[in-house]
Parts: C-alpha cells; structure tokens; sequence
C-alpha cells in the first residue's frame, strides 16, 4: 500500500501532509466529513494510530505527474503543465495555501497538496466545495463559486499533471 490511487475519485494519499491527512482522517472518524466509507475504516482507530498511519503515507513521498491509473485525455506530455492566463491570478490564490513558499511554510501543514493529485478527485472536490456540499468551508466555497465547468477541469488537470516534486519542505 503505497498511497497512489488507481480509482478515479480517491485522491492520493502518498506524500501528503501529516498533519492534513490526520486530520481528515479524525473528521472521517467523527463523521465532521461524511463519508461511510472512510468511516468505517478508521473508527475503531485510535488518534495516535491515525497520526502513525498520516505518517505512514507521507513518509512514501511524492506522486510522480501524470500518476498511473490515469486515462491518457488526464496526462499531458513530459512538459510543464500549462494554463488559461485568466486562471493564472486563481492558481496563485491557491498555491498560497496549498504549495509551500517562503510566506506560508507554517500555514500549509493543515492544507492538501495539489500537485501531482488525481484529475477527478480534485474536479470533484471543487465542485463539491462550490455547491456547499463540502465540510463547510466557507474559504473554499468563495474561492470557487466563480469558477465555471471549464476553469474547473482546467485547473483540475493543471494540478493533477504539475509535478508534485517542486514540493518544498513535505510535512
């Protein structure tokens, strides 16, 4: 179990933050993020086991771009991905949170990496936060209710074929 996902809509786990995934995880357990799924994995787990298995995952690094399982319209070639110039102002406003840089180091230890994720999953969760179906986060909500379904897929691709080794600093 490596943490690289083969299913379209089950992000990544490999390399992510410990901090992040324990607690997602937690929120999976006490049912803050619904899920039954998910839930029934981790409910009988203790928070210690939960921050030991968000060790786990992070601790097998970074998910190379264009990660296996993905259908070839999800991959670009070996190039550097590339984006709409009128998304570039929103790619900025994410990357504050969700990529580390000299500002934010401390602030991104709760916050998901992108890069590298899968297409579908972030497509997904997107839209979930858009429609409000999403755990509640308001920041998310307004950073996306004025993305349409094109700057969705666009940005979705954009993360999922950057390279996910540009991380700095993976706790």
């Amino acid at each position: 179990m490596d943490g690289v996902s083969n299913t379209r809509f089950v992000p990544h786990l490999s390399g992510q933050r410990i901090d992040y995934l324990a607690s997602q995880l937690l929120a999976f357990k006490d049912n803050t993020r619904g899920n039954r799924p998910m839930h029934a994995v981790v409910m009988s787990l203790s928070e210690g086991l939960i921050k030991y298995v968000a060790a786990y995952f992070w601790a097998q690094g970074q998910v190379p771009r264009g990660p296996v399982g993905t259908s070839s319209e999800e991959t670009s070639s070996d190039s550097a991905p590339t984006l709409a110039p009128k998304l570039a102002e929103v790619v900025k406003q994410c990357d504050d949170c969700h990529e580390p840089n000299e500002k934010n180091r401390d602030v991104i230890r709760s916050y998901p990496i992108l890069a590298g994720q899968r297409q579908e999953y972030l497509a997904n969760e997107m839209r979930d936060f858009q429609n409000k179906h999403n755990r509640g986060n308001p920041m998310m909500t307004s950073m996306t209710e004025l993305l349409g379904t094109a700057d969705i897929a666009e940005l979705a691709g954009y993360y999922a074929n950057r390279d996910s080794s540009e991380r700095l600093g993976r706790h």
